[in-house]
């Protein structure tokens, strides 16, 4: 019996292989191997792009465009919990987020996100980001009450909405360098550090893994 379960784990595999073969999360090529999420084409594609832009004030800087093959890894991990993909992108993140952040900020924040979202999703990107920056944490505020997705949103409507049942936690640093996966129109990001400089926070900054393209 022992010597015959590793013959049918090797058959297992074969078989998975054979009828669901791994594909590039963002081409949808086969690969050869399943230990990686991208093809070798798409993983060249994956370039440091960054950019500076000021949101009101707010100086933001995003590390890709929505081009990149980072935007499809992203949807993966969000939507499919893909943790291959997951694992990828918080490499690249980590060292390329460590060329960019502001050292001077004392912690790092991410804009809240309604309980009931995360607690169904069960992570949340922006969160893993921000934690893993190499500064720590804080969580000034909860957000009790639902949003309405912005997935569908045009510019305009997106920048009318806003957070709801925003609750306060007591943990504001005076400065913050605020990390969100995707930078739109930058209505959220802004918001939140208004939000925080009400609060006390004298200097924030933004960082984000991709951005959409003008």
């Amino acid at each position: 019996m022992e010597k015959t379960a590793p013959l049918l784990r090797t058959l297992l595999q074969f078989s998975r292989c054979v009828c669901f073969p791994p594909r590039c999360r963002h081409c949808g090529a086969v690969m050869s191997q399943d230990s990686v999420p991208l093809c070798q084409l798409c993983q060249s594609l994956v370039v440091l792009k960054p950019l500076l832009q000021r949101i009101d004030g707010l100086p933001v800087t995003s590390l890709a465009s929505y081009n990149s093959p980072l935007f499809s890894l992203l949807k993966a991990w969000k939507y499919r919990k893909d943790m291959l993909a997951a694992d990828y992108i918080i490499r690249w993140w980590q060292s390329a987020a460590v060329l960019h952040v502001d050292r001077s900020m004392v912690t790092a924040s991410y804009p809240p996100v309604f309980w009931g979202k995360s607690l169904l999703r069960g992570f949340i990107p922006a969160r893993v980001l921000a934690e893993n920056i190499g500064m720590p944490l804080s969580i000034p505020f909860c957000q009790v009450m639902p949003r309405a997705s912005q997935v569908a949103l045009g510019r305009q409507k997106r920048l009318l909405s806003g957070f709801r049942g925003l609750v306060y936690l007591g943990k504001i640093s005076p400065t913050m360098i605020i990390v969100d996966d995707i930078i739109t129109t930058g209505a959220t990001l802004n918001r939140y550090a208004h939000v925080c400089a009400a609060r006390g926070t004298e200097k924030i900054t933004a960082l984000t893994l991709l951005r959409a393209e003008e």
